[in-house]
């Protein structure tokens, strides 16, 4: 039952966070604030190891030094993201869906329009992460 809880916040919040990050090339940070929060409260009632829970932000944190390492290239919003998604799906899931968002955005500066050079993330970030959820559920059965 917690898998379809967890399923139901990040898609759900991931979709509303798209739809910002589409229109303005901005995350909304109460949506990330509250995405936190409920991901962390799911944790709490589930009863969650402390070392989990940093294992299951290491791929944020390696963007997060990344953005140091080159400055301008993504926002610290993105970044946050990926922090909430390894949150509540953990940190295999997070790299495989940050590898196929980023393939997915590639292929979006390749062949389609985009301005200023700036690409919304979340929205990618949202599609790998309804393929991976999907894939992972076809598999288990």
């Amino acid at each position: 039952m917690w898998w379809l809880i967890r399923a139901t916040v990040l898609l759900s919040g991931l979709l509303l966070l798209s739809v910002e990050d589409f229109r303005t090339r901005r995350v909304n940070i109460s949506g990330l604030v509250l995405l936190s929060v409920v991901a962390l409260l799911l944790h709490l009632l589930e009863g969650t190891e402390v070392v989990e829970l940093g294992i299951a932000l290491l791929p944020a944190v390696g963007l997060g030094i990344l953005y140091l390492l080159m400055p301008g290239r993504m926002g610290v919003g993105d970044i946050w993201v990926v922090g909430i998604i390894g949150l509540l799906e953990g940190g295999v899931f997070t790299v495989w869906c940050v590898v196929i968002g980023a393939v997915m955005a590639f292929f979006r500066i390749l062949f389609g329009k985009f301005r200023k050079g700036e690409i919304a993330l979340v929205p990618y970030l949202l599609l790998a992460s309804e393929v991976l959820l999907l894939c992972e559920r076809l598999s288990n059965g």
